[in-house]
């Protein structure tokens, strides 16, 4: 039977909305299409979810990936020694060490940098920033440290820093305190480029933060003391130097600022957020005079010569075990 359908899709075979008989029972075509429609959208649905669960499942090993994956590069690196050659400006190094993303008391700037190997280090001056931590963590335990960027495992040009090639400089953004004194960790989120593009004023203040400037002489002089019992020295700091007045306000920091090489001339960037350390390898008898322990200091090569920092990082697990 041929039945014309009028604009609103019902059928006029001379049926009426309240016909009886066997006709009045069909369906009319635009509930049939709705019905044929319902395992599209169902099934459009279902490809939603899943889209939903694998981009949720990305994003939670990728967070698990940033979050564990320095700790993880750093357990599988090699245990060869590290060996520093040329300068900081233009060197390289070997068998780079990377420095942990966390402590009880430091944390790196950023997760992903450490992650993507920028905070690699010389083995000895990865020993002595670890050192100089947990001496700090014993005598101020309050204190927050943040370390920043370092350089490549392998050394060379490390952008945007013009030194960091040779594993033997260290950025360590300056400790601070929040409002009425508690102290807090400088913020290094991306926004701010990691914590480097954050601007104190002449009086050490951002925003509602303060640089703690007695907590850089704490840090300095326990990173002085770890340096030389690894067979390192300080060869240069720099900070910020409208902040030296402020290390100079206690007879320690006068006396820290004359010890150490703190440079005073202009730097190509300013250094407020963080004071920049560079470390020089010293032979075993140079380390001495830091009250290195006899007995590394006393070692010797078999034709008189004292052994290198290299040497000694190679040769300081064994003797260790056998104190």
């Amino acid at each position: 039977m041929n039945c014309p359908f009028d604009v609103g899709g019902q059928m006029t075979c001379g049926l009426t909305a309240r016909s009886s008989g066997p006709l009045a029972r069909i369906r009319p075509p635009r509930l049939l299409t709705a019905a044929v429609r319902q395992p599209t959208v169902s099934l459009w649905r279902m490809k939603r979810r899943s889209v939903i669960l694998a981009t949720g499942l990305v994003l939670l090993c990728g967070s698990a990936t940033i979050w564990f994956g320095n700790d993880v590069a750093l357990s599988l690196e090699s245990s060869a020694p590290s060996r520093s050659i040329g300068t900081v400006a233009k060197g390289r190094l070997e068998n780079g060490k990377r420095l942990p993303a966390s402590g009880p008391n430091f944390r790196s700037y950023s997760r992903l940098g450490a992650l993507l190997g920028r905070t690699a280090v010389h083995c000895a001056v990865r020993a002595a920033v670890l050192e100089a931590y947990g001496e700090l963590a014993s005598s101020r335990p309050e204190l927050r440290f943040v370390y920043g960027e370092t350089g490549w495992p392998n050394g060379g040009r490390f952008r945007p820093h013009r030194t960091h090639q040779n594993g033997l400089c260290v950025d360590f953004m300056v400790p601070v305190r929040r409002g009425v004194g508690s102290p807090a960790e400088l913020p290094t989120p991306v926004w701010l480029k990691f914590g480097y593009g954050i601007e104190f004023d002449q009086h050490g203040r951002y925003r509602d933060l303060s640089i703690d400037f007695q907590a850089v002489l704490a840090h300095l002089e326990a990173l002085e003391r770890a340096a030389g019992r690894h067979g390192l020295a300080i060869q240069r700091v720099i900070f910020a130097p409208e902040f030296h007045r402020f290390l100079a306000a206690t007879s320690e920091g006068q006396t820290l600022l004359r010890r150490l090489p703190f440079s005073s001339g202009d730097v190509w960037i300013r250094h407020d957020e963080h004071y920049h350390v560079e470390f020089r390898l010293a032979t075993a008898q140079q380390a001495a005079r830091f009250d290195r322990p006899k007995r590394m200091s006393a070692i010797r090569a078999p034709e008189g010569r004292p052994l290198s920092a290299d040497t000694l990082c190679r040769l300081r697990p064994a003797l260790e075990t056998s104190a």
